[in-house]
């Protein structure tokens, strides 16, 4: 990959993003490249034909591929799956064991709701920067994005969405490394002491062993699974905020939650918020 990004630079910003034309790519010595592309979408071409419609473009962070078949970022792997369970690589690196089946960072569903979780507690990370006395309580996954419930001494509206956002795009600029800690939730109860909204969450989680991830300043309870590093997390959009009591309990207290969306590129977030 490093001998391709080097020759990409050497090409004109129109020539970054490559037609994929078998002729095009051995004239520019990408050749490799266009196994990649075959070998991941399992398609073959067939005496200079060209059959895939596709565009080759790269990035800092990696070769990717649009497609028919939806966007492939062909050289990262985010996370694996295990007897239909996904396992983010800070999981599999504290592990001996072996994972086949990879997840890419594209916009496979599984690989979404990876990117997704990410994303919350990135949006999280920024609202923290942001207000400081920020508590937070969940930040799940959901059909169609993300979320998440928090506490702020202020009233947080649409229109402070935009420099959440910034702050956002900040972090992920970072390249900031996505940690991942285990120790015994009665570690975890005196770690965050000081947090009520976080020994709310520990009152549903059960005993044993319970996962920390943090990145720079940020830490948060969570069970993963996460993208390895931030950089993954440059395609979103915080849609609107609303309120929501409290575990869903209307006779507890009304949080604050944003509600966000993240794709693994850029085109297929413009197509969703157009």
């Amino acid at each position: 990959y490093a001998i391709f990004w080097k020759k990409c630079m050497a090409l004109s910003l129109k020539q970054r993003k490559i037609r994929y034309n078998p002729h095009f790519l051995r004239r520019y010595g990408f050749g490799r490249v266009a196994q990649l592309v075959e070998h991941y979408l399992d398609m073959v071409v067939v005496g200079g034909s060209n059959p895939l419609v596709a565009t080759i473009f790269c990035s800092p962070v990696g070769v990717g591929v649009h497609t028919s078949k939806g966007f492939i970022m062909m050289n990262d792997v985010i996370a694996y799956k295990v007897g239909g369970q996904v396992i983010d690589t800070q999981t599999a690196t504290a592990s001996s064991s072996t994972y086949p089946e990879t997840l890419l960072f594209n916009n496979s569903k599984e690989s979404l709701e990876v990117i997704r979780h990410s994303c919350a507690h990135l949006m999280a990370q920024a609202i923290k920067a942001l207000y400081p006395d920020a508590k937070f309580f969940v930040g799940p996954v959901i059909e169609d994005g993300f979320y998440y419930d928090f506490r702020v001494g202020v009233k947080i509206g649409d229109a402070d969405l935009k420099a959440i956002e910034q702050k956002m795009s900040e972090l992920a600029n970072a390249k900031l490394s996505i940690e991942k800690t285990c120790t015994t939730k009665t570690e975890v109860v005196k770690h965050f002491a000081n947090d009520d909204l976080k020994q709310e969450v520990l009152l549903r989680i059960p005993d044993g062993e319970v996962s920390i991830y943090k990145q720079g300043d940020f830490e948060d309870l969570c069970r993963g699974p996460h993208v390895p590093n931030t950089k993954y997390l440059r395609f979103f959009k915080l849609i609107k905020v609303a309120g929501a009591y409290l575990g869903g309990d209307e006779k507890r207290e009304m949080l604050t939650r944003i509600y966000g969306i993240a794709f693994a590129d850029k085109e297929s977030l413009k197509d969703y918020v157009t």
